[in-house]
């Protein structure tokens, strides 16, 4: 009868530690981070689940409908955008909303954060939330900033923060960074696509990076504008003299 009693008390407590829903992905071995997956207690009370990136509700993007002892996932499609900057000096970075002129970010990596709630049917306890703060991976472009002469052609370096697992493939789009909301910047050619015309390359698994070229055909400020599913929005910002 202790024994018995002790094993329902051990249960309990468990059940109140346990969040009613548990994020399950992304996990620090997930790159890029296309989807989102939770787990539902078996005490989850249907109908209470909300989700939200960086303060985004995301829940009617979750499928199945959640149920006790289910599991429901979203994908997702787009760059990150925005986030908590890490500590570190200031560098240019990427416009973070449409309109927005380019500003100051801290260098180091800009985390997101995937939150949920739900809660236990009456009688039981658990706890209401949990959360995921993750590091989309960012990208570099070397060299920075890239000032180019008019009618020159140049070489870039584009680099991923870590080591990838696969192979990625990263759009490289040319913007002007004084209209609003963005305009793709008209005096700038990526490997020799039209001016202005966003060009795809490809970054191979593991840490080496690869290289695409620009032309600037008048004078002028500009921004690359570095972007992949799932990863961190990145720039590079230059000047064509």
């Amino acid at each position: 009868m202790v024994a018995r009693l002790i094993s329902i008390a051990l249960v309990l407590f468990l059940a109140g530690c346990m969040p009613a829903v548990k994020v399950i992905k992304p996990t620090m071995l997930v790159q890029p981070v296309t989807g989102f997956e939770v787990s539902f207690h078996s005490y989850y009370q249907p109908g209470t689940f909300n989700a939200q990136v960086d303060g985004m509700d995301v829940t009617s993007q979750f499928a199945p409908p959640g149920v006790a002892g289910g599991t429901a996932a979203m994908a997702w499609t787009q760059p990150f955008v925005g986030g908590t900057p890490g500590p570190g000096s200031p560098y240019i970075g990427t416009p973070q909303a449409p309109g927005s002129s380019l500003a100051q970010y801290a260098s180091g990596p800009l985390t997101h954060t995937l939150r949920v709630t739900g809660k236990c049917i009456a009688g039981t306890t658990c706890a209401e939330s949990d959360e995921y703060t993750f590091t989309p991976i960012n990208f570099r472009a070397l060299p920075a900033p890239l000032n180019i002469a008019v009618n020159s052609t140049v070489q870039v370096s584009l680099l991923p923060d870590r080591s990838l697992a696969g192979p990625l493939v990263v759009s490289i789009a040319p913007r002007a960074p004084a209209a609003s909301p963005h305009q793709p910047a008209a005096h700038i050619r990526v490997n020799a696509e039209s001016p202005g015309v966003p060009a795809n390359v490809t970054l191979p698994a593991g840490t080496g990076g690869t290289t695409f070229t620009i032309q600037g055909t008048a004078q002028g400020s500009y921004f690359l504008l570095l972007s992949a599913p799932g990863c961190q929005s990145g720039s590079v910002v230059g000047f064509v003299n």
